[in-house]
């Protein structure tokens, strides 16, 4: 569901971001009000989902090839 979301939402011509637990979502300024409420109520997940494309080279790829919604995400060094 979140993979699918993301997809439509970049298809929308919109950016999302995530930088230290936070999500941007450029330009809000189109959004609408129900657009803005969804992403408000899933933006954990959407988080979790955009950082898990930056932990790991091979991650994206996995998570297109499956279209997976990321559940958790845990970095060990």
């Amino acid at each position: 569901m979140i993979y699918e979301a993301i997809q439509k939402i970049e298809k929308a011509g919109f950016t999302l971001k995530e930088c230290g637990g936070l999500l941007s979502v450029e330009p809000s300024s189109q959004l609408n009000e129900i657009q803005h409420q969804w992403i408000d109520k899933h933006k954990d997940a959407i988080v979790r989902q955009l950082q898990a494309l930056k932990v790991d080279d091979h991650l994206p790829l996995l998570i297109h090839t499956f279209q997976a919604d990321v559940i958790k995400i845990r970095i060990t060094h």
